[in-house]
């Protein structure tokens, strides 16, 4: 038996490209914020809170914590100043585990500290910094934090998305949504009444943020379409004893291997000045794959079916994405009447039988689960501060310059980005449920009360 592992880098430190000789001290802090859900599509728009402040009820009903959090994503995705200030004073004041601050790698602020714990943090990390309370530290951090925030990726380290976003059929779903209710609409609106007594609301409204900032580009991912969560749970039903992880990502997969194979095809035919045209490096990739799948018997049914039937699989636009994806169904599946009886297209053989799910339910599927994985990575920010005179051509885009003059080189990453897996649709699902019973449960229980002290006064 064979075992591995993966080794990664430590982003709580500063890569080994920066010359040490520029710092002004030797100690490296870093910032791990998971910024949460920042965006909300209209749809699912059915509380005047946010999905994460939702959740702080159910976190109260569940005892993981004390007391809801001032902090809302959707501040901090504001892109304003005064908002995004906010969410970070809420984060320092209520981590939870949403804020966590290293020192050379090891923590030193999280939701164990206290306020304390805080003040001798920011104190040492703003160590030369003249005639500062704790209040000043705070602004500094949160100074600091925000320009980082909001600045570009540099160039040379960013890498833009040249997968494209699909469009999804709204006839399509406007047929399909209303096939089984997500949540029950009772509990939906008694959730609704209760929240709006407590007069707190979320400000929902959008800012404007710097193409290429690491919060545009998190946001960009949550931004992908997959209607609405009604939608997909309802899609997830209809094909989960079929789909895989597999066939979900399988488009990114073959985009991956496509721009592998134009890159080493422009290596070994072609000098990097000339462009081969599209059709020419389409075709080479077919080929390939035709290739590669008929040498490997061990290769799933699903990847020998894309090349036998290539006149169902042939797409419009880019050949990476097909029309449908074959699935077979053996005849005594306990499903197999539902799916004859149902509007799915089924497709025979002498062999067997398939049906094929088609473009909108796989990118609907896909796009969520891409979605919340940009909901839930973290952004670490790593800081050394450097003699604010320092010119060096190695340093001098990392470099943020606080108003008072402290300088810090800062290198910002994002991690926490493994693929989620199709079957976490379902806890989703039963997590919604189970925060809007703990809202009902919670403001019950406080109007309650409140109307006892009204009636003992």
């Amino acid at each position: 038996m064979e075992t591995y592992a993966t080794k990664f880098p430590d982003y709580t430190f500063l890569p080994i490209k920066f010359d040490t000789t520029n710092f002004r001290t030797s100690k490296t802090f870093c910032v791990e914020i998971k910024p949460k859900q920042g965006y909300l599509r209209d749809i699912d728009r059915k509380f005047q809170k946010c999905p994460y402040c939702l959740t702080q009820y159910y976190k109260l009903k569940k005892k993981m914590i004390t007391c809801r959090s001032s902090y809302c994503p959707f501040d901090l995705f504001s892109g304003a100043e005064t908002r995004m200030k906010s969410a970070l004073k809420g984060l320092l004041k209520s981590p939870q585990n949403n804020l966590k601050i290293f020192k050379d790698g090891v923590i030193v602020y999280d939701q164990e500290s206290n306020s304390s714990d805080l003040e001798c943090v920011l104190t040492e990390w703003f160590c030369n910094s003249i005639n500062s309370t704790n209040k000043g530290y705070i602004d500094k951090f949160c100074n600091l934090i925000c320009t980082v925030l909001l600045r570009p990726f540099i160039s040379e380290e960013f890498k833009f998305c040249t997968f494209p976003t699909h469009e999804l059929c709204t006839s399509i779903i406007e047929q399909d949504s209303k096939t089984t209710t997500y949540i029950n609409p009772d509990l939906i609106a008694k959730a609704k009444k209760l929240l709006y007594f407590t007069g707190e609301m979320c400000n929902l409204k959008e800012g404007i943020l710097p193409n290429n900032s690491v919060l545009e580009r998190i946001l960009h991912m949550q931004r992908l379409p997959f209607i609405s969560s009604e939608y997909v749970y309802n899609t997830y039903l209809k094909f989960r004893s079929w789909l895989t992880d597999e066939i979900v990502y399988s488009n990114l997969i073959n985009t991956i291997k496509y721009d592998e194979y134009r890159i080493s095809y422009l290596k070994q035919n072609k000098s990097l000045n000339q462009v081969e045209s599209p059709q020419t490096l389409k075709q080479v990739h077919i080929q390939t794959r035709a290739k590669n799948t008929n040498n490997n018997t061990n290769k799933s049914k699903v990847n020998d079916d894309y090349i036998s039937n290539k006149h169902i699989n042939e797409s419009n636009e880019n050949f990476l994405m097909s029309k449908s994806i074959l699935i077979p169904i053996e005849k005594n599946n306990f499903r197999y009447n539902n799916v004859m009886n149902s509007e799915d297209n089924v497709h025979y053989n002498e062999k067997e039988t398939y049906f094929y799910v088609n473009t909108e339910s796989i990118l609907c599927l896909q796009n969520y689960l891409l979605f919340s994985c940009a909901r839930d990575c973290s952004i670490l920010m790593s800081f050394r501060e450097t003699n604010s005179n320092t010119v060096s051509s190695t340093i001098d885009d990392n470099i943020v310059q606080l108003p008072d003059g402290l300088s810090f080189v800062y290198n910002i990453r994002i991690s926490d980005v493994d693929p989620k897996s199709l079957h976490c649709i379902e806890k989703h699902y039963q997590r919604d449920i189970d925060v809007l019973n703990s809202v009902i449960s919670f403001l019950e229980q406080e109007f309650i009360i409140k109307n006892q002290n009204s009636f003992d006064k």
